[in-house]
């Protein structure tokens, strides 16, 4: 069971007639400091150390920073990241949260062509649950075609992305949520498009319902197999990160996460071919086509379209609609 911990709050009364919100810097110290305790019971001094922020996610920020345990008999001292929700994060973050941290002790005994961040701890941050992980140094993935080392960055995504899809979903039924088989998941992505009053979205429905996959099981999805997902690390495998969006589902929205509706994904006008082509190389992978991908392509625009119409959001729906039309007129091509 993930455990979930309240972050220490500080002590300093604010001035009369002042709410004040911690800063994020504080906020990160906070967490690590009820993550941690003071050595959880034993004789052992936690200090930490500067912390910077290192990135940012869809909902959540990462900062860093070096925690020293003494002594250290366990040899837990090293860096460990925090990544803290922001205000825009949706209201099941806090369930993902917790997934994520089991996920990652289920998954670091298992023998895989990648690694994983060892998880620490789900931990109350003022009204949300914030991560705490070891951090691990390590390159992004460069999508931009063949710029590391000669790297083909489809061939990389499709051999994590089969590993994951071969992984037994009875080990992780009581984690992972989502429609039995392909064509559900297919079916239920495309409900989304019923939400935008637009002819584009009546088109891109009428070919999604015509393009559907096979009723074949569904599978362990990572879900947002990005290239800043996956770090590259010298003489070692990668590290995959970032699992709050982990369920099960068909194959193919793991590769429509990779290329994103993109015109050029990896910079090549095959790009989308080249990654279902890798894909299939695999042995025994579930058959994904480029329909297949095209289909949750769609939806992910339509929720561009329908997030831009949010109150924090600086995007014109216009351009999540755009987005529709380019991927329809590519698939039905």
């Amino acid at each position: 069971m993930t455990q979930t911990r309240t972050a220490r709050r500080s002590t300093r009364t604010p001035r009369r007639g002042r709410t004040r919100t911690p800063g994020a810097w504080t906020r990160a110290r906070n967490v690590l400091r009820s993550a941690f305790g003071d050595g959880e019971g034993e004789a052992t001094r936690v200090e930490i150390g500067r912390v910077v922020k290192i990135g940012h996610g869809s909902y959540r920020d990462a900062y860093v920073t070096h925690v020293d345990f003494i002594p250290d008999p366990h040899k837990r001292s090293g860096r460990y990241a925090v990544l803290l929700p922001r205000e825009n994060a949706p209201e099941d973050l806090d369930e993902r949260t917790r997934r994520e941290v089991s996920l990652l002790k289920r998954l670091a005994g298992r023998e895989l062509p990648f690694r994983v961040p060892q998880g620490v701890a789900a931990v109350q941050d003022i009204d949300r649950l914030a991560l705490v992980r070891r951090f691990r140094d390590g390159f992004t993935l460069d999508m931009r075609g063949e710029r590391q080392r000669g790297l083909e960055p489809w061939v990389v995504i499709a051999e994590i992305a089969a590993a994951i899809h071969h992984l037994d979903l009875s080990d992780f039924q009581d984690l992972l949520h989502g429609p039995a088989t392909r064509r559900a998941h297919a079916e239920e992505a495309l409900r989304i498009l019923e939400e935008l009053d637009d002819p584009i979205a009546e088109e891109a429905m009428s070919w999604g319902r015509r393009n559907l996959p096979g009723d074949e099981p569904s599978v362990f999805l990572h879900g947002d197999l990005v290239g800043d997902n996956v770090l590259l690390m010298p003489e070692q495998r990668s590290l995959l990160i970032d699992w709050e969006n982990a369920r099960i589902g068909d194959p193919a929205y793991d590769l429509a996460r990779v290329t994103r509706a993109a015109r050029q994904p990896f910079k090549r006008d095959d790009g989308l071919q080249r990654l279902v082509d890798a894909y299939a190389r695999k042995e025994g992978v579930p058959g994904v086509t480029a329909a297949h991908v095209r289909l949750h392509e769609l939806c992910l625009a339509a929720g561009r379209c329908l997030r831009a119409r949010e109150p924090w959001s600086k995007e014109s729906p216009e351009t999540g609609l755009e987005q529709m039309r380019d991927v329809l007129t590519r698939a039905q091509a």
